[in-house]
């Protein structure tokens, strides 16, 4: 996710919300926390109708991760709210979104049949990462933690299976580690349980 402005350059205004940090326990907090986060971008947006009007000023990729997080309750309002965004905004306008499985798939775990919410999307399969790209990722731990994770390395690729997931909750949990200044042997316990990939 964090890749794409580097790959869309300038002309495109991202904005990336990351569904882990808001609520998911009712509808109305959950729109209320996107909203807020909406916000962080584009300033103040009340409502789906202010939202469209500032994704017509500039091309927008709307940047969506953790939404395998979004409940039933919750997809049955954001699901057709996106829908309505995409056709107003128009071919300026895209909506990436990460999940462990395919949309159609999904939509279909939340029993959202309707076949003309799951018609527009395209599915992205992220290959597992090699050495190379693993290492990559392990460098932009915080410092502390970065040289003797890479030096765990080989045995994080057999653990993970070099899984984009697998690695990514990984690296989270590092960081939490990090953030409670754990000590290294802690953290290498952390990179040498097989649960921590999950």
């Amino acid at each position: 996710m964090r890749q794409i402005p580097l790959l869309l350059g300038d002309s495109w205004k991202i904005c990336l919300l990351d569904f882990q940090g808001i609520r998911t326990d009712s509808v109305d907090k959950f729109m209320d926390g996107f909203f807020k986060n909406v916000g962080h971008t584009f300033g103040n947006i009340d409502t789906l109708d202010d939202f469209a009007e500032d994704l017509k000023k500039q091309p927008v990729v709307l940047c969506l991760d953790e939404f395998g997080r979004i409940t039933r309750e919750i997809a049955e309002s954001l699901i057709p709210n996106l829908h309505w965004l995409s056709n107003e905004v128009g071919k300026n306008f895209s909506i990436v979104v990460c999940l462990p499985t395919h949309i159609k798939d999904f939509l279909s775990s939340l029993k959202m049949e309707n076949p003309k919410y799951s018609r527009e999307w395209h599915n992205i399969d992220v290959k597992p990462f090699n050495r190379k790209q693993t290492i990559e990722l392990l460098n932009l731990l915080p410092k502390r933690l970065k040289e003797m994770a890479v030096n765990q390395c080989d045995l994080i690729m057999k653990l993970s299976l070099g899984r984009p997931q697998s690695l990514q909750s990984l690296c989270y949990r590092l960081f939490e580690a990090s953030q409670d200044n754990s000590t290294e042997t802690a953290c290498l316990n952390i990179i040498r349980d097989q649960n921590n990939y999950k």
